[in-house]
């Protein structure tokens, strides 16, 4: 710690105003501090109480790594030396770091990071540690950020990481304490209204920002004990441009339990294991580009079936899904695996010397390839729901995007059992629906008490209720589903009013 002339000026006036008292002093190196005799046993108690507990966080610390088994750690606030975090890396069996020190007691980062990650440091100071991280995939900018909560400060360090990530041209993650919320949602108690500059919110919009979600505790900090906190904010989030989401499209991030801190870890995950779910039968738009769908589905609902008109509609549904799927995988293909394969076909007849027959072939299979890129295009934009903007070659990423998006929104990462414990794993999840539903529906024997139907008014009349079990008629039925949009979620049968418009 570097001290001033002045500094040591004022200590050594303190020192000789001691050395006068009535009772001798005790001075801590540590602390740089004067403690009188009288005051050396509450001195010594409360510093031996602090020990205990930054024993017991460093405990936690390492319990919760064990747990989420990371391969890069951030750390924010450490008040610690480099020599400290040395120890520190050790004891949590990490091989490399990064440290900005701590300025006394206050601040601090660190970056702790195993052999297998290739890390290249990049810049760091008081707020912020970016370094760029290469995968067998990617190389991208990770950003650890600290935002500090003195207004005088905050100007200065949201600058810095603007102008950083501004600067960056490839895919880049931030993640870290901001010290800002997004909107009311992520706070309870303490002041309403948000602040007259949310740099949080300035950021993502000029860096064109997705923030990831999350799944877990809502809130991240608490003031006071987590149990009874009035006040609790979502302070600690990751963050990423398009093109991060776009590499990474099922990464996530989950809150830990807050043990010996205010704050509660966040743990990112670039590639969650995905468990074994069954996936629905979806009609893909994309095949209806292709001339031999319509005989397919035509082979398939000329079939003949017996049953009630239900029974048999039912029945042409599902050999119209098994003669599609199958079809879909022994001819039509993965769109992006044909449009691969084309690429590299029209490369390799480049390569070649030129003829008139590699230049008609080369001819035929851009057509093809056009033909297959609209087709990818179609496939992102039925899956992605935004019918409001027309197909065109500038369109895919956005489609691709606003599918990851919607899927991030609808999936569940995790739920809370009926006895308050977090379920993050997909098939006891899943299990966890089942029962509860069962239980939830399951037929009990109930007293019913004689004449009660007589204790509820009947509010439909006959002719309305005759009106409203009226079977509809083919025009109503026909009228109805042509004033539907053709790529609207489908029902549990996987067809789109589309197909039933066409065929």
């Amino acid at each position: 710690m570097k001290v001033t002339e002045k500094e040591l000026e004022v200590f050594a006036k303190r020192l000789k105003l001691a050395a006068r008292g009535p009772e001798p002093v005790y001075f801590d190196p540590e602390t740089v501090a004067l403690i009188p005799q009288s005051s050396l046993e509450y001195f010594l108690t409360k510093e031996s109480q602090k020990a205990e507990d930054e024993a017991y966080k460093f405990r936690a610390l390492k319990a919760q790594i064990k747990k989420a088994r990371p391969e890069l750690i951030f750390l924010s606030e450490i008040k610690a030396s480099v020599s400290r975090m040395e120890f520190v890396k050790i004891s949590v069996k990490f091989d490399h770091l990064l440290v900005v020190e701590a300025k006394g007691k206050a601040g601090g980062l660190c970056i702790l990071w195993k052999d297998g990650l290739i890390v290249k440091e990049v810049e760091y100071n008081k707020n912020l540690i970016a370094v760029k991280i290469s995968d067998l995939a990617y190389e991208w900018l990770m950003v650890g950020f600290y935002g500090p909560p003195y207004p005088s400060k905050k100007k200065k360090a949201w600058e810095n990481l603007t102008a950083l990530l501004e600067s960056h041209q490839g895919p880049w993650m931030c993640f870290g304490d901001f010290n800002f919320v997004l909107n009311e949602n992520e706070a309870i108690g303490g002041k309403k209204g948000s602040p007259s500059t949310n740099y949080l919110k300035d950021l993502m919009f000029e860096v064109g920002a997705i923030d990831f979600g999350f799944s877990g505790s809502k809130y991240t900090w608490a003031k006071g004990k987590w149990g009874n906190a009035a006040i609790k904010r979502r302070l600690d989030r990751g963050i990423a441009n398009i093109a991060w989401r776009l590499a990474y499209p099922k990464a996530t991030i989950t809150h830990l339990g807050a043990i010996g801190s205010d704050h509660t870890p966040i743990v990112l995950d670039t590639n969650p294991q995905a468990c074994f779910a069954h996936r629905p039968f979806r009609f893909e738009v994309a095949w209806l580009r292709d001339d031999r769908c319509g005989s397919v589905i035509d082979s398939a609902w000329s079939d003949d079936h017996s049953g009630s008109d239900f029974i048999i509609l039912c029945k042409k549904q599902a050999a119209t899904r098994e003669a599609l799927k199958k079809w879909n995988k022994e001819v039509f293909g993965m769109c992006q695996d044909r449009i691969n394969s084309l690429m590299q076909r029209i490369k390799d007849i480049q390569r070649q010397p030129a003829s008139s027959q590699a230049g008609e072939l080369e001819s035929a299979l851009q057509v093809e390839l056009m033909e297959w890129l609209l087709r990818s295009e179609t496939l992102w934009r039925q899956k992605s729901r935004e019918l409001w903007l027309k197909l065109g070659d500038k369109n895919s990423k956005f489609f691709h995007l606003s599918t990851i998006i919607r899927r991030k929104r609808n999936s569940i990462d995790a739920i809370r059992d009926g006895e308050g414990s977090w379920i993050t794993e997909g098939n006891s999840i899943r299990k966890t629906f089942i029962d509860h539903f069962k239980n939830l529906f399951q037929q009990n024997e109930a007293d019913f008490p004689p004449h009660f139907e007589h204790l509820v008014l009947p509010c439909v009349t006959e002719d309305e209720n005759a009106e409203l079990c009226r079977i509809p008629s083919h025009d109503e039925i026909k009228s109805t589903l042509f004033s539907m949009h053709d790529l609207k979620a489908p029902g549990p049968d996987g067809f789109p009013a589309i197909f039933y418009k066409k065929f």
